[in-house]
């Protein structure tokens, strides 16, 4: 349609400022999804898979012995045996079971790098944010995540995510 100049800069950042906007359109298209199913369940064959970036600058708040196993990356699957806790605006809280024992998760959106529902299909792709120690959470132009809890010693009852 319109034809590229070698030489010509783009003052804009239309590139940087596109990706931002598509990183920012997936969070929010996730929250809406998981909120959905918090409020009313899967239905039908529907399954959600999340592969999820779980390095130590992701935000994923997990146990010492989920972290140790799976020290970069998890691929979750909620579908039949999980419990959705808080689905807040930056992350979302899911319990789920691994070798018998039930786990809290906190995953920010910003850490999932794949998300895909194999009954439609459905899938997309996207690159997570990390903070580094360089880069401060003000710099982002995002609220920083908030106060994370240790999972460690808590033990987390199903009965607090059931309806009533």
């Amino acid at each position: 349609m319109f034809s590229n100049t070698a030489n010509s800069t783009d003052f804009f950042g239309y590139q940087e400022r596109l990706e931002e906007a598509m990183q920012g359109a997936l969070s929010a298209f996730t929250r809406e999804i998981l909120a959905e199913v918090k409020e009313n369940g899967l239905k039908g064959d529907h399954a959600i898979y999340l592969t999820i970036s779980t390095g130590p600058k992701t935000g994923v708040v997990m146990s010492d012995k989920l972290r140790e196993k799976w020290p970069e990356e998890l691929v979750i699957a909620l579908q039949h045996q999980f419990v959705l806790g808080e689905v807040g605006y930056e992350e979302f809280e899911v319990v789920l079971t691994f070798s018998g024992e039930t786990e809290l998760l906190t995953i920010p959106y910003d850490a999932i790098k794949e998300y895909g529902d194999p009954s439609v299909p459905f899938s997309f792709a996207r690159k997570p944010i990390l903070v580094t120690d360089e880069v401060k959470w003000e710099e982002l132009d995002i609220p920083a995540p908030k106060q994370r809890r240790d999972t460690e010693n808590n033990v987390v009852s199903l009965d607090t995510f059931r309806k009533e």
